[in-house]
């Protein structure tokens, strides 16, 4: 996809080149250009940040079709546990979430205030780590909570059928087993929501066009809400394939008797070969050239544009920063000029 998206960049070009059928009369009867044939090189660039964003964007789905399991089946195995403090007292499943939270306020400020001078010893960047690095830990984290949640379902199923709990109604009887066992695969969710979750933000605001900053954070929310459709239909289709001669299948009613293990590794195989392809895209990412940001690229840039067609081809030149939210005017060189 990253390759698609160079040679789709490339050919984009074309809309900024002029050639005398681009040309309409004014009202003075001179040629001007047709402003619904041809855009500004502005224009043009614009479109190319967004589209060479695309191929990060989407390996930030599996990511939020993983985290999606923390208020769906996560809640689920919480509920088959044994969930008492104390004689008097039971904390609720829902509860536990709390602890991705906490695990956020309680890692931001040490990673603001430790960590980045710290990375920042040894890659020599400002953030301590790049936008794109700190995605990339942050989804080989995400890789390896899931991967914790399949060992703990692994550990309760096993456990379920030494104490021959396996067609015990489920609101009646808990295995015997600690909730507290889910807490490492929340506590490794909340430093993946540090990692990834303000990478996201930071990369899809700063590498937005600057008159297109709200499409930037449109497509950092847009990754939850597909990752949770990406989630929805993983486990509709998985629960339809596994069921068969009349079983539970991977995900059913009775956990106990499903195999919700097996689910949980199968997300982890994907997330790992989504880890990889994410860092083949970030290796070709290009970041963009703003002013006075903490890119590590120049602050402006210069474009030209070569039509190449039977007829005489017209040269486009741009001296400014792609950025810049004024409209420019195209500039024609003659031959003298080339």
């Amino acid at each position: 996809m990253a390759i698609f998206t160079m040679y789709f960049c490339r050919f984009l070009d074309r809309a900024a080149v002029i050639i005398p059928s681009d040309k309409l009369l004014d009202e003075l009867g001179m040629l001007k250009p047709n402003p619904w044939r041809l855009c500004p090189v502005t224009h043009v660039e614009e479109v190319k940040l967004l589209i060479r964003m695309l191929p990060i964007w989407v390996t930030n789905l599996v990511f939020s079709a993983v985290f999606a399991q923390v208020g769906t089946l996560f809640l689920n195995q919480g509920t088959t546990m044994d969930r008492r403090m104390g004689p008097h007292f039971e904390i609720p499943a829902a509860c536990f979430p709390f602890f991705i939270t906490l695990t956020i306020c309680i890692l931001l400020p040490l990673y603001d205030k430790y960590f980045v001078s710290f990375a920042r010893r040894f890659s020599g960047n400002e953030r301590g780590l790049t936008i794109l690095q700190r995605i990339g830990v942050g989804q080989a984290i995400s890789t390896m909570s899931i991967a914790v949640a399949a060992m703990v379902e692994m550990m309760r199923l096993r456990v379920a059928r030494e104490e021959g709990l396996l067609d015990q109604p489920m609101d009646s009887s808990f295995v015997p087993i600690t909730i507290f066992w889910l807490l490492p695969q929340y506590v490794l969710t909340g430093v993946c929501e540090v990692f990834i979750s303000v990478g996201q933000l930071e990369f899809f605001y700063d590498q937005a066009p600057d008159s297109m900053r709200s499409v930037g954070a449109a497509l950092y929310l847009s990754t939850i809400s597909i990752g949770s459709f990406i989630s929805g239909l993983l486990v509709t289709i998985v629960s339809k394939v596994t069921r068969v001669d009349g079983s539970e299948g991977w995900i059913g009613n009775n956990l106990n008797r499903s195999h919700l293990d097996y689910f949980y590794w199968l997300l982890t195989g994907i997330s790992a070969v989504n880890c990889l392809i994410y860092v083949m895209c970030a290796k070709r990412y290009t970041y963009k050239s703003v002013s006075g940001s903490r890119s590590s690229s120049s602050s402006s840039s210069s474009v030209t544009s070569v039509s190449s067609s039977e007829e005489d081809p017209v040269i486009i030149t741009c001296d400014a920063p792609f950025t810049s939210n004024k409209a420019l005017s195209y500039k024609e060189l003659g031959p003298s000029d080339q």
